[in-house]
C-alpha cells in the first residue's frame, strides 16, 4: 500500500514540472524567519525604541521621507539667511539691513522735508544760518531740533523726542564721500537730517531732494570739525599794534592802493578778522572786509558787506565756519541813506556852547542816525546825540566810552562812526 502512495506522489510531482516548461523560478519566494517563542527577537523589540525624528537631530527622515543631503555647516554672518551649497546666489544682506533701518530712513526723510519747509517758509524773515554745522536761528538764538519743528506744525509730534540732528552744511563737502547720493541738491548750504546707524559704526544722512546715503563716523566728525566757529579768542584789536598795521597793509595791497584810511573797527580770532574804516577823503564811504589768514599770512576772503542787507546770512553762506561774534552789532547797509552830509546844526552848537574856538578845530567828524562823533585837533573828543530839540553834546575820555554811551540808547546803533584811535 505504501509504494503504490509514494508512486502517486511521484506521478504529481513529475506532471507538475512539465505543466511549468521545466522552468526553475527566478527567485525563490522569501522563507519566513523563524520565530522562537522563548525568546524575543531583537528585530522586533528593543530595549530603545526609536526617537521621534523631529526631536532626534541625527535622523533626516523615514523611508516614506527620502532623507535629504546632509546641512553643510556655513559660518554665521549678520544674515541669518544661508543659501543652498549646491544652489549657490548672492545672500541679501543688503536688503535684510535695509528692511531693519527702513524706520530710521522713513523718519528722518520726513524730519528733513519739514526742516526743508520751515527753512524755505523762514528764510527770508528770520536769520537762519549754520552755527558749527548745526541749523540756528541767529534772530531767536536757538537751535533747531525736531522739538522746533513739532512746534511749529512742521513735524508729527511723534518725532519730538526722535534722535536727530539738523543740520546746515554745503553739499559739496558731502558728495566726496562714497555711498552719497545728492543728485538732486546744487552747490552750497543744504538741510540735512543725520542720525546715528544702530546697525554699525556710521550715520544716516539725507536731504529733503536727494537719498542722501551713510557717512561713517569718522568722515562725519570731521565734517562738523571743519563746520567750528571756535577758533580761539574773539575781540577787538588795539589800533597801532603791530598784528593791526599787518592786517592795515594786507588790505591795501588788496584794494591796490596806499591811501590814508580812518579806520573804525578791527576784530579777530586765530582765524578771520574784520575790517571797517573809510577813506579819508570821504568819512562817509564806509567800507566793510573779512581777511583769513593761512600760514600767517592775511588775504581778503569777502569785501562789500555794505551792501549787505543781512551781513551774517551771506558770510554764512560761504564762509559757515566764521565766527559771527567778530561781526559787529550794526549793518552798515541799514544806515546809508542817514549818513550825515551836512553837519551844520552840531557844528554850531559845539561853537555856541563853547565847546571850540571855531569850526577849524575839528580834526574828525561823521554822524549816521542821531548820532555824531568828533575829534578835536587836541583829541578831545565828543559823542553828540541829537535829541528832541538840539543837540546833546557829551565829551568822552576814550572810544569806548563813546560806544558804551550809543549800545545803551541802541543795541544796534551806527558806531562805526567812531574814529578807532
Amino acid at each position: 500500500m505504501k509504494k503504490i502512495l509514494y508512486c502517486l506522489i511521484a506521478v504529481l510531482v513529475l506532471s507538475s514540472f512539465l505543466a511549468t516548461g521545466c522552468t526553475k523560478p527566478e527567485t525563490p519566494p522569501d522563507t519566513p524567519p523563524v520565530v522562537s517563542t522563548d525568546e524575543p527577537d531583537d528585530t522586533t523589540i528593543t530595549d530603545n525604541p526609536i526617537d521621534d525624528p523631529v526631536t532626534d537631530p541625527n535622523i533626516q527622515g523615514t523611508e516614506d521621507d527620502p532623507v535629504d543631503d546632509p546641512v553643510v555647516d556655513v559660518p554665521v554672518t549678520d544674515d541669518p539667511v544661508v543659501p543652498p551649497v549646491d544652489e549657490p546666489v548672492t545672500p541679501p544682506a543688503t536688503t535684510a539691513v535695509d528692511k531693519e533701518l527702513q524706520p530710521y530712513w522713513n523718519s528722518i526723510n520726513d524730519i528733513a522735508s519739514a526742516a526743508q519747509n520751515y527753512y524755505t517758509e523762514n528764510f527770508n524773515k528770520i536769520r537762519l544760518v549754520s552755527k558749527n554745522g548745526v541749523l540756528y536761528d541767529a534772530t531767536n538764538d536757538r537751535t533747531i531740533d525736531t522739538s522746533v519743528l513739532v512746534g511749529t506744525g512742521h513735524l508729527a509730534a511723534k518725532y519730538k523726542t526722535f534722535n536727530c540732528s539738523i543740520l546746515l552744511l554745503k553739499t559739496e563737502d558731502i558728495k566726496q564721500f562714497k555711498g552719497i547720493n545728492l543728485a538732486n541738491d546744487g552747490k552750497g548750504l543744504a538741510v540735512f537730517a543725520v542720525c546715528q546707524n544702530p546697525k554699525g559704526n556710521s550715520y544716516l544722512l539725507t536731504t529733503a531732494r536727494s537719498k542722501g546715503g551713510k557717512i561713517s563716523t569718522t568722515d562725519y566728525i570731521s565734517v562738523l570739525g571743519d563746520y567750528g566757529q571756535n577758533h580761539g579768542a574773539a575781540g577787538r584789536l588795539m589800533s597801532g599794534t603791530e598784528e593791526y598795521n599787518r592786517i592795515l597793509n594786507f588790505l591795501s595791497m588788496y584794494e591796490g592802493k596806499f591811501g590814508k584810511y580812518y579806520v573804525r573797527s578791527v576784530t579777530k580770532d586765530n582765524k578771520y578778522a574784520v575790517v571797517v574804516l573809510s577813506s579819508q577823503a570821504d568819512v562817509n564811504d564806509v567800507k566793510q572786509y573779512i581777511l583769513r589768514k593761512e600760514n600767517n599770512v592775511w588775504e581778503v576772503v569777502m569785501d562789500k558787506l555794505e551792501n549787505e542787507s543781512r551781513v551774517i546770512v551771506a558770510v554764512n553762506k560761504k564762509l559757515p565756519d566764521f565766527n559771527p561774534e567778530l561781526l559787529p552789532q550794526y549793518t552798515i547797509y541799514d544806515y546809508k541813506k542817514t549818513m550825515l552830509t551836512d553837519y551844520t546844526g552840531v557844528l554850531h552848537v559845539l561853537v555856541r556852547d563853547k565847546y571850540v574856538k571855531s569850526i577849524a578845530d575839528v580834526k574828525y567828524i561823521a554822524g549816521a542816525g542821531d548820532y555824531c562823533y568828533i575829534v578835536l585837533e587836541n583829541e578831545v573828543k565828543y559823542i553828540c546825540y541829537s535829541g528832541e530839540y538840539d543837540w546833546e553834546i557829551n565829551q568822552v575820555a576814550e572810544l569806548s566810552s563813546a560806544v558804551n554811551f550809543m549800545t545803551k540808547k541802541e543795541t544796534n546803533a551806527p558806531t562805526f562812526i567812531i574814529w578807532d584811535r
